[in-house]
């Protein structure tokens, strides 16, 4: 006679030989579990796999099918499991999502914690910054001892980075102390901020403090030693900063932000034919500051013949960035004389490039993927404008061949929109410029307050105005040069008229300015510039002058540099460029 189990003893036997151990009479058992038991077959399956530390895919089509077929019987322990599985992974959506269908059931705070920390998790790495913020905040009003301490302050850390708060990363780094082992995880994940941070506020010596004490030359990995790269650089030590940017791109296969930072220390180097070979990594990092563009037609390769050919070149990064790209067309063009030209860039760069270049056709940016667009069937060819520098700029010989183009304002139009200066017996004219628009924390230091910039443009004679040519003028500062009698400020928004900020800026005799998109615009009139920027600039290309704009002097500042030392050193050169 046949002995039949029933299903509760079944269940009770398989369990108490999950206890015991007895995984080979344990697997016995489950396959003689009925389809009605499916799900607790799986799950003790699930406990078997991670008994056993089954490799990590295993475990994960377990899981999968289990809540595929169970999801809302599935328990918020099972749930958590196949959520740190995803984790283990990096499937950080999945993981994600996982946490929140727990959150939303009956738990107990243990299983909360460990939902909120899986979302925070999740968030962080997925780069929603925000969503991880507001975990974060839940997670602290837990008030809950396993998420406090030293693991609590690592993730403000961290996410006070992410949102660029580097003074409170250097206030909670300080707060810890030494960290002998990291609450989350590998130290590097905190040393790349902590570093970053420093780096902002040019703080070079504390930097290199914290990487010799966690002797982070030895034992950096890619995100620690991306920011140990540019310690090095900031600190003169190129080689080093170099070797360790090789280091990671050899290690790991494809960390294009490391080949990015390679390209723009090789070409601060003055390597430029590396320098630009490795500028073309750009189109394959995801945070870089352009979006790709894609198009049906081939995207140019620097060989192929362009004569008798269509060609698209598309405008990339900011708008300084693009004019000076296009400083290198006359380059292009004498190569290519019977190419047909077309230029995509910013709205507002479209009149001025148009006169500047009237043989091309001139249009603003139209959508980032055109596949299949017939307004765009007719090129033969694209490339970004930046690629430019790739053939055109990536020798010694070519910068000193390089041909440069330069427009010219009418003399009617210069003497109308001086006019309000001649009225006052002005006759020579300077545009200034101090700051950036975009004004943060650790980019005001780079840069003078009016009233401090002023003091460098004193003595000058008496027949010099002053042509405002600040972008985002404050009310504070207009009010502080309406007091000055040499300045005039004109009455236009100079940051949607790019045309009208170029026209003014080729006016001017000379510029005193920062490194801005004004002091671009008189380069391509050919007006003088007197300007200052970090030392390190890439966009030196590892040359004594300016090899974009042969007519600017620049004074190379030193990281922590004295803000009165820079002044009277400008002053010093403008003053003599009167005398």
């Amino acid at each position: 006679m046949a002995f039949f189990m029933s299903n509760e003893n079944l269940i009770r036997k398989a369990k108490k030989l999950l206890e015991q151990g007895n995984l080979p009479k344990l697997q016995k058992v489950l396959s003689t579990f009925p389809a009605s038991l499916l799900r607790q077959k799986l799950e003790l399956e699930l406990a078997v796999a991670v008994r056993q530390g089954l490799a990590i895919e295993v475990r994960e089509a377990l899981f999968d099918e289990y809540i595929a077929q169970f999801r809302n019987n599935c328990s918020a322990h099972n749930l958590l499991l196949a959520a740190l599985v995803k984790v283990e992974l990096s499937k950080w959506p999945e993981a994600g999502q996982l946490a929140k269908t727990v959150l939303e059931k009956n738990i107990n705070s243990s299983e909360r914690l460990s939902a909120l920390e899986i979302s925070l998790l999740a968030a962080f790495n997925t780069k929603n910054f925000q969503l991880a913020r507001n975990y974060f905040e839940l997670i602290s009003d837990q008030n809950h001892p396993a998420f406090a301490g030293q693991k609590m302050m690592e993730w403000d850390l961290l996410l006070s980075s992410s949102e660029n708060r580097h003074e409170r990363v250097i206030e909670v780094w300080q707060g810890l102390g030494l960290v002998e082992r990291c609450a989350v995880g590998d130290i590097n994940n905190l040393l790349a901020p902590v570093l970053k941070a420093y780096l902002a506020y040019d703080r070079v010596d504390e930097a290199k403090a914290v990487a010799e004490t966690y002797d982070l030359e030895e034992k950096y990995n890619s995100g620690s030693g991306l920011m140990l790269s540019e310690l090095f650089k900031a600190s003169g030590e190129f080689e080093k900063a170099r070797l360790i940017l090789v280091s990671i791109i050899q290690t790991k296969a494809s960390v294009p932000e490391a080949e990015w930072n390679l390209a723009l220390l090789e070409l601060t180097m003055g390597n430029l034919d590396s320098g630009w070979e490795h500028y073309k990594a750009r189109w394959r990092w995801d945070d870089f500051t352009s979006p790709r563009r894609y198009f049906d037609s081939t995207w140019w390769d620097g060989i192929h013949d362009l004569n008798g050919k269509s060609v698209l070149i598309w405008g990339e990064q900011g708008v300084g960035d693009q004019l000076r790209f296009l400083t290198l067309l006359p380059n292009f063009l004498k190569a290519y004389p019977s190419v047909s030209v077309f230029l995509e860039i910013d709205e507002r760069l479209c009149p001025i490039v148009a006169r500047w270049y009237p043989e091309a056709t001139v249009q603003p940016y139209g959508p980032y993927d055109t596949r299949g667009q017939t307004s765009y069937s007719c090129f033969d060819y694209h490339f970004p404008s930046g690629d430019l520098g790739i053939y055109f700029f990536n020798t010694e010989e070519k910068l000193a061949a390089s041909k440069f183009r330069a427009l010219r304002v009418p003399d009617a139009t210069k003497q109308q929109l001086m006019r309000p200066l001649h009225d006052l017996g002005f006759e020579r004219f300077v545009g200034i410029c101090w700051r950036s628009s975009l004004l943060t924390a650790t980019r005001v230091q780079h840069y003078f307050s009016v009233e401090g910039f002023m003091t460098i443009l004193k003595d000058l004679p008496d027949d010099v105005g002053l042509i405002c040519l600040q972008i985002d003028l404050t009310t504070e500062e207009r009010a502080f040069l309406s007091n000055d009698r040499r300045v005039y400020i004109p009455d236009i928004d100079f940051f949607q008229n790019i045309d009208a900020h170029a026209i003014y800026a080729g006016s001017c005799d000379i510029l005193v300015t920062c490194r801005s998109i004004v002091a671009t615009l008189a380069g391509l009139f050919g007006v003088p510039v007197i300007s200052w920027m970090k030392w390190e600039d890439p966009t030196f290309l590892g040359q004594e002058l300016h090899p974009w704009f042969p007519n600017r002097f620049d004074v190379k500042t030193r990281p922590g540099f004295d803000k009165r030392a820079l002044a009277r050193r400008l002053k010093d050169v403008v003053d003599k460029y009167f005398s």
